[in-house]
């Protein structure tokens, strides 16, 4: 009898060893699981922010490239004299790039309606401003 008790007890905490460590394990993959989906739940959370911000900054642009179109197209500057209106900040590369950017967005938009892209036509009509700051007769 001696034997068989010691082998039942044996078996008996091996089986409590083993359900612990199950245990244990069942409450890591919980942990872990609910720390995977806040992962992927944030990250889906910044890829919506990103792609608010991303979207706004492209309207922002949109809108920039169609006024130096209308100061170009509309009011008869060149791509130069439209710079000296807009500050130091902005160079000729960026603002071709602004200009092509709301091109394709007018282009894109036309297309949407079933129209065919316009030319200098659709660039929208912006107030005259004046002589450029510093005085009239400014190259570019």
């Amino acid at each position: 009898m001696g034997k068989q008790t010691a082998r039942q007890k044996a078996r008996r905490a091996a089986r409590e060893g083993q359900q612990r460590l199950a245990a244990e394990r069942r409450e890591r993959e919980k942990r872990l699981g609910d720390l995977g989906v806040t992962v992927a739940e944030e990250l889906a959370q910044r890829d919506i922010l990103v792609r608010a911000r991303d979207e706004r900054i492209r309207a922002a642009e949109v809108r920039a490239g169609k006024a130096l179109r209308s100061m170009v197209e509309v009011e008869g500057l060149t791509v130069g004299e439209a710079l000296r209106w807009c500050g130091a900040g902005l160079e000729a590369r960026e603002a071709a790039r602004l200009r092509q950017l709301a091109q394709d967005q007018s282009e894109k938009g036309e297309q949407a309606q079933g129209q065919e892209p316009a030319g200098q036509d659709a660039v929208v009509n912006a107030p005259a401003q004046g002589p450029a700051p510093g005085g009239a007769g400014i190259m570019g």
